[in-house]
């Protein structure tokens, strides 16, 4: 249960100070605005620290000074008000600096006038990297950690181009500030950036290829985008096997429809991992049914999760550090360490772990007359194979790819999805409407056997909700490019043409329940662009080649190649 904040006469008055210098080791000055309750009389004078990096423009937080902490937001180096260059966390040699500068800082903020030595890290998204980034280096002023949005690494996320968010993020976050501090042209503030963006969009998202991008498309960014899309497959965040360093208690937040949903992932790392038995025991999960924001509300996309999905991420924020840093007897860890929303039925779950250990394997496997194609064709999901083997086909062409059905600031937001139904480069296998429910938590997989025209193509495949009403709402989703079919930390190799191959697609963590006159869906497409960046079906490199061909795909099915999904299923209470 969440406390509710205190009444407006039992906050503390607040006095902010903008561009507070903090000299780094190397001599660098990094700025913060610090916001510090001011003591009643008769009370404590001293206060802890809650802290925050960012690239995104710091801002002062006067709500948490007035909840009785010193309140500390940064930019981090180069950026903003803060001297020094920025190297975006997507760079091999990039934010080289940054562990550095999280330590330096919070020794700083720790003794910050009024501090009483002790420090809260807090963010979502690239702050997140920050914290876990500063949390490593173990500071000893840390004492806890809030943190969402971020994954332990990049390739489980993004192991392959994403231009649709990418593009945009190296738009309007990083170049006009940068811009604005070496005097160049173009947009110099963020809302002229996303204006300039919203004209060029599709200019550049569909230029070609990737490693001729002319300097002036993203600006002093354009450098660093080029060295994302030719090393997507590189761990960017490099936290893997880090997590025995981190020995404080974490928060970690995410949603269903997250990209970073992978957060998850830090979690698990810290409860087996962390240095101690104090931290390893303190860790705790909420996962809702939100996208990578800080905005937790109950409707998200075009689909209505019912009052429970709303929250106020800074009231989870606070009961988190009122127990670790002011003493609060707040039941912060009375809880199982794992709250998770039920999709489906719109109810809070709780387990000591994740995934829950009642759930069961449960395969569907694929089905058809030969003519998956469309939402409107004779793909079925069935209990059991079929006695006689059958294929299905398309056609992939990278210049008419599938679109990615999401706003256009490319952020993973649960929408209809009809509107793509009728696409012959789509196929769709589908239960009948359900008689029970089914609930499932952890981490589905499709099994897929599958053979190319081509040298080198792209499998997608996604799990939907077919709503009674004939509404889609889709789940989650999952990628291989064939030429990493064996793993992307293992040398790529090409296909042979004709010849099927089994992949194995992880789709991603989820929970899920499918109600009663529901309809379980499986879709397997080439494409979803921009969110994917598309395969050119050459065998090429595609960051520097800008051939295209057709892909003729076949997804073979039935005993001999028993092509499904499995669900980890979960057992009835």
């Amino acid at each position: 249960m969440i406390a509710s904040p205190p009444a407006a006469q039992d906050r503390y008055g607040v006095r902010v100070e903008e561009n507070v210098p903090a000299r780094m080791r190397d001599g660098t000055i990094l700025r913060s605005d610090v916001a510090w309750p001011i003591a009643r009389a008769g009370e404590t004078q001293t206060f802890p620290v809650l802290l925050t990096r960012t690239p995104y423009q710091k801002r002062p937080l006067p709500h948490l000074a007035e909840r009785g902490y010193i309140a500390v937001s940064q930019d981090v180096r180069g950026i903003h008000a803060s001297d020094g260059d920025f190297d975006p966390v997507c760079q091999p040699c990039g934010a080289l600096a940054d562990r550095d500068d999280g330590y330096d800082t919070t020794l700083w903020a720790a003794g910050l006038d009024a501090s009483d030595g002790r420090v809260g890290v807090f963010g979502l998204s690239y702050p997140a990297w920050e914290a876990w980034e500063l949390a490593i280096s173990r500071p000893a002023p840390l004492v806890a950690m809030y943190v969402s949005g971020m994954a332990v690494t990049s390739t489980s996320v993004e192991p392959l181009p994403r231009p649709g968010r990418r593009l945009q993020w190296f738009v309007a976050a990083g170049a006009p500030d940068i811009r604005r501090r070496r005097g160049l042209p173009g947009p110099q503030t963020r809302a002229d950036a996303d204006r300039l963006w919203h004209v060029e969009r599709h200019k550049w998202l569909w230029f070609l290829p990737w490693s001729e991008l002319p300097e002036h498309a993203l600006g002093p960014m354009t450098p660093y985008c080029k060295e994302y899309f030719q090393h997507s497959t590189r761990d960017h965040f490099r936290f893997a096997g880090q997590h025995h360093h981190v020995d404080v208690p974490v928060f970690h937040r995410t949603g269903w429809y997250d990209r970073w949903v992978h957060t998850i992932d830090h979690f698990t790392a810290m409860r087996t991992e962390a240095p101690s038995e104090h931290a390893r025991q303190s860790q705790r999960l909420l996962v809702g049914p939100w996208g990578h924001t800080g905005t937790l509300t109950r409707k998200v996309g075009d689909f209505d999760f019912g009052p429970d999905a709303e929250m106020t991420d800074t009231d989870l924020m606070l009961r988190w550090f009122d127990f670790w840093l002011q003493g609060a007897q707040n039941g912060a860890l009375d809880e199982p360490p794992v709250r998770y929303f039920m999709m489906g039925r719109n109810e809070w779950r709780a387990a000591d772990t994740w995934p829950p250990r009642s759930n069961t394997p449960t395969i569907w496997y694929f089905a058809s007359g030969g003519h998956a194609n469309t939402a409107s064709g004779d793909g079925a999901l069935v209990t059991s194979p079929s006695g006689r083997g059958a294929e299905d086909r398309y056609a992939y062409d990278p210049r008419d790819p599938v679109p990615t059905v999401w706003p256009l600031d490319d952020q993973n937001v649960p929408l209809d999805h009809r509107p793509i139904d009728w696409r012959q480069d789509l196929l769709v296998y589908v239960t009948d409407p359900l008689g029970e429910p089914v609930e499932i938590t952890g981490v589905p997989s499709v099994d897929l056997w599958a053979s190319s025209s081509a040298f080198d193509t792209d499998f997608i495949t996604r799990l939907a909700d077919v709503h009674p009403d004939g509404r889609v709402q889709p789940l989650v989703t999952g990628i291989v490019r064939a030429r990493h079919r064996e793993g992307y930390d293992r040398p790529p190799r090409l296909l042979s043409p004709g010849v099927a191959e089994r992949y194995a697609i992880p789709l991603g963590p989820l929970a899920h329940c499918f109600l009663p006159g529901h309809r379980i869906r499986l879709e397997v497409t080439s494409s979803d662009f921009p969110n994917y960046d598309r395969n050119h079906n050459s065998g090429l490199d595609d960051f520097s080649d800008a051939t295209l061909a057709v892909a003729h795909q076949t997804v073979l099915h039935g005993a001999d190649h028993p092509s499904g999904v499995t669900l980890p299923v979960l057992a009835a209470a």
